[in-house]
């Protein structure tokens, strides 16, 4: 019996001393490290309408391999590609955007600001007049 009662008070001890994880999250990336990958069109609005976008526009996309690099390809409604394309970008704070320089391949304008940013879903604004909204969601 004593040797029950130590045997349950050890295991009891012994669970109470495991760490949990959740005590030590994660820690939250920067907007700079969660545009780091890959992301495919899903979406586009412009002048406030919905986009009609062809099946084969949704292979689009723009990976943010780091901090000032951009690969792209675009696919237009004829389902040609642009080809790949790297090009540059700065990130900016204050308003939270990105300006992109160099040729991208499709019609895109430089200057966004970002109105959503997660791990898996980026929406862009352009600042012109037709506020063009890109929605973007990252490959898994």
């Amino acid at each position: 019996m004593k040797t029950s009662k130590l045997l349950l008070v050890l295991s009891i001890l012994f669970l109470a001393s495991c760490s949990s994880d959740d005590n030590n999250p994660e820690p939250e990336l920067s907007p700079e490290e969660l545009l780091v990958g890959k992301w495919y069109l899903t979406n586009a609005t412009s002048y406030g309408s919905e986009v009609n976008l062809e099946d084969c526009q949704l292979f689009s996309f723009i990976e943010f391999l780091n901090e000032e690099d951009i690969l792209t390809e675009w696919y237009e409604s004829n389902c040609s590609s642009s080809g790949l394309k790297t090009v540059t970008y700065t990130f900016q704070s204050n308003p939270t955007g990105i300006s992109i320089s160099g040729d991208t391949g499709f019609y895109m304008n430089p200057d966004y600001e970002i109105l959503k940013l997660t791990s898996t879903e980026l929406i862009l604004r352009t600042f012109d007049a037709s506020q063009t909204t890109l929605i973007w969601e990252r490959e898994d």
